[in-house]
């Protein structure tokens, strides 16, 4: 079943499902290629993963603002990737961060895809990121940001994001009362409390990562 909750005229849409199939899946979002705002959740970006890893035709989104509400994991990975590779007129990214489910955590064929050796996936990433290069100049990290994989995520949008001006990135796990970010919110658990020390470190590590664009400024609450 697939659920489509939007505004007027198709403009803003969040799309979430349960057992739906692939085809259906990509035909609507095929169908949801034009609208503006897109917001997504863990199903979604999996289902980008797939297809990623086998290389099935790319669609093409003209989605400028994008959120998503992520168990982050290594399956999400190249999921993100491909999102990246096909909006080419992003502006917008927008992350809900909240910690891997334990099934995401053990080893399996999404560990073995996204880079076995340990290494970031970001460095192993090949492909055109139209967006990155031309149109990407908000990003927004919410909620725990702490999580494996986000400042790996950091410094790839960091490091490549041409036209960046602002990146926000906060430990706040709702940052005010949108319709969307109840809509995905509600029911998820934090799981995980980061300690001061954790904090700290994590901060450091983002203000010394290295910026491609001379715009771009990191407005960081964490704490």
């Amino acid at each position: 079943m697939i659920n489509l909750d939007c505004g007027s005229s198709l403009n803003d849409v969040a799309l979430c499902g349960s057992g739906w199939r692939r085809g259906e899946v990509k035909t609507l979002l095929e169908k949801l290629r034009n609208v503006a705002y897109f917001t997504l959740g863990n199903r979604i970006i999996q289902g980008f993963s797939t297809w990623k890893l086998k290389n099935e035709l790319r669609p093409s989104f003209n989605w400028k603002s994008v959120t998503m509400t992520l168990n982050l994991a290594k399956r999400h990975l190249s999921g993100i990737s491909y999102l990246l590779e096909t909006c080419d007129f992003l502006e917008t990214l927008t992350i809900y961060v909240y910690p891997s489910k334990p099934k995401d955590i053990q080893g399996n064929m999404w560990d073995r895809a996204c880079n076995s050796d340990g290494s970031s996936y970001w460095h192993s990433v090949e492909g055109t990121f139209h967006c990155l290069a031309h149109h990407l100049k908000n990003v927004m990290i919410y909620a725990c940001v702490t999580e494996p994989y986000v400042i790996e995520l950091i410094e790839f949008l960091l490091g490549n994001a041409l036209v960046l001006e602002r990146m926000v990135i906060s430990s706040r796990k709702i940052s005010g009362e949108t319709r969307k970010e109840i809509f995905y919110s509600k029911g998820i658990v934090l799981q995980k409390v980061p300690t001061s020390d954790m904090l700290l470190d994590f901060s450091k590590k983002v203000l010394s990562l290295p910026r491609i664009s001379p715009h771009a400024v990191i407005h960081m609450t964490v704490g």
